[in-house]
């Protein structure tokens, strides 16, 4: 979700920069799991070769899922060289209770009227809240961090009338995020204790399972990788989207795939709305239908 709402506002954004010089968009989804999203982005004009792009995200699975709720914000500074670019920026994303991380993103691209081709990446610090007791915080951390490398590849080829697209991305971790908990050195904490902590350690690797009980938790969640692909059709003033995608998670490689079919209809000259409907498929997951609605407004 996350991505065909980013990639739409990116391409809005070229499509518009010069005359309009920024693009703003609000997003709504649902999955038939019960699971919801919300996200905002915009890309603005700065000069005649300069963009700020701004996000912010939350996501929520209910209580017979996971009764799990994420955030997500980044910002982010692009300079166009043409044909060269490069964009800099950083994103939040966590619980704000057991799982914070916080990441660093790199991204070099070159560009001409046809296409575009982007190299990716992102150094990631992913801090793991165990809320270990009080009686034991002496013998053992109460937190755990692990740091991610990934690298990424986007490119899309436009024509007259039709652009195709691919995007993926992979993730390198330091820690087994699955193993977390055999990971933690308990010889230390006193016997009394001890069965305590292997409880909130349990808990934590709980609480990272639930990022996969639904299909828009795990796709905006930590990941092993991700690719997607699309094609994208302009009859007139309007857009039909097709999208298919794969995400794998890095807690306990449970893989979503998914294909969505969406559709952009203009509202005059500076408002355009998406409207957007797919199906998952995961290992462990049941299959699910989504939809989203996508409000674009330019200047």
């Amino acid at each position: 979700m996350k991505a065909q709402l980013i990639s739409g506002l990116l391409v809005a954004s070229a499509a518009f920069g010069q005359e309009l010089g920024s693009a703003y968009s609000l997003s709504a989804s649902y999955s038939e799991d019960g699971a919801s999203a919300l996200y905002g982005a915009a890309d603005i004009g700065v000069g005649a070769a300069n963009r700020l792009q701004f996000q912010l995200g939350y996501s929520h699975s209910p209580s017979d899922l996971a009764d799990l709720s994420t955030y997500r914000a980044g910002v982010a500074f692009d300079h166009d060289f043409d044909p060269l670019g490069l964009t800099l920026g950083y994103e939040y994303w966590g619980d704000r209770d057991s799982i914070d991380s916080h990441a660093l993103r790199a991204s070099a691209y070159a560009h001409g009227s046809r296409g575009r081709v982007a190299l990716i990446y992102e150094r990631r610090r992913i801090k793991l809240d165990f809320d270990v007791p009080l009686g034991a915080r002496g013998f053992v951390a109460n937190s755990r961090t692990a740091n991610s490398d990934g690298l990424g590849l986007s490119a899309r080829l436009s024509g007259e009338r039709v652009d195709v697209y691919a995007h993926g991305m992979n993730y390198d971790y330091d820690t087994e995020l699955g193993r977390l908990a055999s990971l933690i050195d308990l010889s230390r904490v006193p016997p009394g204790q001890r069965l305590l902590v292997i409880q909130r350690l349990d808990q934590l690797i709980v609480n990272l399972g639930r990022l996969n009980a639904s299909s828009l938790t795990l796709a905006n969640s930590l990941l092993d990788y991700t690719v997607a692909a699309g094609i994208d059709v302009r009859v007139g003033e309007h857009t039909a989207n097709l999208e298919v995608a794969r995400d794998v998670a890095a807690t306990d490689d449970i893989a979503l795939n998914s294909a969505s079919l969406g559709f952009v209809h203009a509202v005059g000259e500076r408002m355009d709305i998406e409207y957007r409907v797919g199906a998952s498929k995961g290992e462990r997951i049941d299959s699910a239908i989504y939809g989203s609605l996508t409000f674009f407004w330019y200047r």
